[in-house]
């Protein structure tokens, strides 16, 4: 279990077994809400981890935390997810001359995924499988434009001949450094 999601079974299990001796007194065991501070009494092992190991004993505590917003983007089709489309392990998005750029691992096969024992010339075995580097351009970074093919695939036998993917780009003192993946997979 992760640490937040740890913290958070602990604050509901916190919450549940109050217990107080007096109406309006401090709660003799545990308190009502998990406090932000330690508290200066003894506290089961469960609870010392929970302020000694963890960045915060709530998400919201953290200084890590932050609220994720979702946006779809336009342009892209997926085939209504019949899984023989695929794009994934997108570069870094760069802007160059007031246009955005990204490349990534695109796949469009006629069937999706079949397995290793299945993989054929035509039928992919993974989801990178028969891949190859693709990329696209945007003027607002929501709606793009597939510009297509950017690294394709060599031809058999020569390495990557069965896919080419996770592509990223370093842009460093002008110069723009690209830099891919090949799959070794012999067949």
């Amino acid at each position: 279990m992760k640490p937040i999601a740890i913290a958070n079974l602990l604050r509901l299990l916190w919450v549940g077994v109050v217990t107080s001796s007096a109406a309006g007194a401090e709660p003799a065991g545990f308190p009502y809400r998990l406090p932000d501070q330690r508290p200066d009494r003894p506290l089961s092992a469960a609870m010392e981890r929970l302020y000694d190991e963890y960045l915060a004993p709530t998400p919201e505590a953290n200084e890590l935390y932050s609220t994720f917003k979702f946006t779809p983007l336009n342009g892209f089709d997926y085939r209504n997810g019949d899984g023989t489309v695929t794009r994934r392990d997108p570069s870094k998005v760069i802007r160059v001359g007031g246009k955005y750029y990204v490349w990534y691992t695109y796949r469009q096969t006629e069937t999706p995924p079949r397995g290793a024992a299945q993989g054929t010339e035509t039928v992919p075995s993974t989801d990178w499988d028969l891949a190859e580097i693709w990329y696209a351009t945007s003027a607002d970074g929501f709606t793009w434009q597939e510009q297509g093919v950017a690294v394709p695939r060599p031809p058999r036998p020569h390495p990557g001949w069965r896919s080419v993917s996770t592509s990223d780009i370093l842009v460093w003192q002008g110069k723009y450094t690209f830099i891919w993946l090949c799959s070794l997979l012999l067949w």
